[in-house]
């Protein structure tokens, strides 16, 4: 088993160490484990950004030391938005990572926490605008491996009815699958939804309609930011998957993919 979505404290909403991380890897038996901290250039006031140099030094040293012991992925949680890629592909060159996750926590330059986005928008109209940037990201991302948990916006979005399903917004869906599976991206099934909201991000409908177009790369990740939260739920999801068809889980390794039968 494979954690693809995991924050130390190189992200400010996390205190972990890359070392704690690690080891709480080896002691769920996971074969690998990826570190993806924030990096969102142009958002809130800066602080969900890192030194990349540093970033990189610090994971290269701690791959080395874990060594033999858990495989240790240099990942990155990248986030989109059209005017900040020539600062992603910078990131990149330095960073060097193993895997990374695209990301959408912002839409027209305006973070999805804040009540901004939603003013003048009903449920549909916003909704809409956020898969249509995921769209957008597929497109033009200048180099990813999955994208993050999607159906993220319901977290902030202020209608109290927040479904996001597949059934209503069939055509986005379908036209994201289509992009992921031509472009061979893997799709992220994200469990922080269950600890912090009692949903899944994506929903199973979403899942199944991914499965059924075609779509076989899946990676998952429990986007921790505390220790208890690393690998939450994965037996449930990992049961629910068998049930929809899905055979393999996968991670990244220098960009390549891995497949590990579930």
């Amino acid at each position: 088993m494979v954690d693809n979505h995991i924050h130390s404290d190189f992200s400010p909403d996390s205190n972990m160490s890359i070392d704690f991380i690690c080891n709480r890897g080896i002691e769920l038996g996971y074969s690998a484990i990826a570190i993806t901290d924030h990096m969102d250039h142009d958002f809130l006031d800066g602080s969900y950004s890192f030194e990349p140099h540093a970033y990189h030094d610090a994971m290269v040293l701690a791959k080395e030391r874990f060594k033999g012991k858990i495989n240790l992925i240099i990942g990155v949680e990248e986030g989109f938005q059209p005017h900040v890629l020539d600062e992603v592909i910078s990131d990149f060159e330095i960073i060097q990572p193993d895997f990374i996750i695209c990301t959408n926590h912002s839409v027209d330059e305006i973070d999805l926490s804040l009540p901004d986005f939603f003013i003048g928008k009903n449920r549909q109209q916003a909704f809409t605008r956020y898969l249509e940037t995921i769209q957008e990201g597929i497109l033009k991302m200048p180099s990813f491996d999955t994208v993050a948990h999607i159906g993220y916006i319901r977290r902030y979005a202020p209608y109290g009815e927040n479904s996001l399903t597949y059934a209503e917004f069939k055509d986005y869906f379908d036209a994201i699958f289509k992009g992921l599976i031509e472009k061979g991206k893997a799709m992220e099934i994200n469990t922080s939804g269950l600890y912090r909201y009692g949903f899944l991000m994506p929903e199973i409908d979403i899942i199944k309609a991914y499965i059924q177009m075609g779509g076989e790369l899946i990676t998952l990740g429990s986007d921790a930011h505390y220790p208890k939260a690393i690998g939450y739920q994965f037996d449930v999801v990992v049961d629910l998957l068998k049930d929809l068809g899905l055979r393999y889980l996968t991670h990244f390794i220098e960009r390549k993919p891995v497949f590990e039968k579930i």
